[in-house]
């Protein structure tokens, strides 16, 4: 596990697939609510169509999903899983190509810190399994 790519509220998992949640990080350690015992691991949780629907994304077509943000501008998020990519898309900018790519975009604390980056607030998630 990269403790670098994680921040305080990433969600991860066990090995038997419980739900972690970051609670504080060091530079080699990660520590977690409920913590981890026994000689467990930590796994990053990958994204799926099911976990993106419980972030509030939409299939807007086949291979596609979109979430709407309100913030002082108003964005379009798409998630393109064939290429574990984002595009950002400010509603001004849409007519004119201007969205932003992420690439790499495979797992629920990517999604959990770009959509952080966006709104300055945890974003919210029903019912997440794992």
């Amino acid at each position: 596990m990269i403790s670098s790519e994680l921040r305080i509220g990433n969600l991860c998992k066990d090995q038997a697939g419980n739900l972690l949640e970051v609670v504080g990080l060091e530079s080699n350690r990660v520590h977690f609510i409920p913590p981890l015992v026994g000689g467990k691991k930590a796994e990053f949780i990958p994204l799926t169509k099911e976990r993106l629907k419980t972030f509030g994304f939409e299939i807007v077509r086949d291979r596609s999903f979109r979430l709407k943000i309100k913030t002082h501008h108003e964005l379009d998020v798409d998630y393109y899983p064939e290429g574990d990519r984002i595009a950002i898309w400010p509603m001004s900018a849409k007519d004119v190509g201007g969205a932003v790519y992420i690439n790499n975009v495979k797992y629920v604390h990517h999604l959990q810190n770009i959509l952080f980056a966006l709104t300055g607030k945890e974003p919210e998630y029903l019912n997440l399994k794992v």
